[in-house]
């Protein structure tokens, strides 16, 4: 009877210490939402908000001639395809990030990639967040590996997350990812809505 009564015992004391765990746990993602969610950043300059078709007064889709030139600087990039005018977003002197050129319309801006840290989501995702932020802002994304680019994305909407974590593999399993991979940059995807 006393060795049912300890087993009994020590049941409980485990499953109260496991919730007890459990809801630890639950507090301390929930702080780090906070942290990092929420309302854009007031003290952030809002041309440096990235929003779903546009980032610094670049909108994807919009007429590349319409840009002013103080904001843009065209070049020559090479790939496995070719060359390529490639546009870099200039605030002053300093390289805040790129794109190309629409491949469905020469004239349109497409693709927007931002390697800038002083830019983020209004979600306060920017250069520099882990992975493990990236899963308690927003939990449902897509993963994906990239052959060409070795390169592993996030993707939410329209908006792609480059992680410093290497993969050539397509289909990721969300939990084969460190958390602590970090976004080296953050691309504004064209697609077939935002090209007028």
């Amino acid at each position: 009877m006393i060795r049912q009564t300890l087993i009994l015992l020590s049941i409980c004391i485990w499953l109260i210490s496991c919730n007890t765990n459990e809801q630890q746990k639950a507090d301390a993602s929930q702080d780090l939402k906070s942290q990092v969610s929420g309302d854009v950043d007031s003290a952030m300059d809002e041309s440096y908000l990235i929003d779903d078709d546009s980032f610094y007064g670049i909108q994807v889709g919009s007429k590349i001639a319409d840009i002013p030139e103080s904001k843009i600087s065209k070049s020559t990039a090479k790939n496995a395809e070719g060359t390529y005018d490639m546009y870099q977003i200039m605030d002053g002197g300093d390289k805040i990030g790129y794109f190309s050129a629409d491949p469905l319309s020469q004239d349109l801006v497409g693709a927007i990639t931002v390697t800038t840290d002083k830019a983020s989501t209004k979600y306060k995702i920017g250069i520099g967040t882990t992975y493990k932020e990236i899963k308690i802002i927003q939990n449902i994304f897509e993963v994906h590996g990239s052959e060409i680019e070795n390169k592993t994305h996030v993707k939410y909407g329209n908006l792609s997350f480059g992680l410093d974590y290497p993969s050539n593999v397509y289909l990721l399993d969300k939990e084969e990812i460190p958390e602590t991979a970090k976004v080296i940059d953050i691309i504004i995807n064209r697609n077939a809505e935002s090209v007028k």
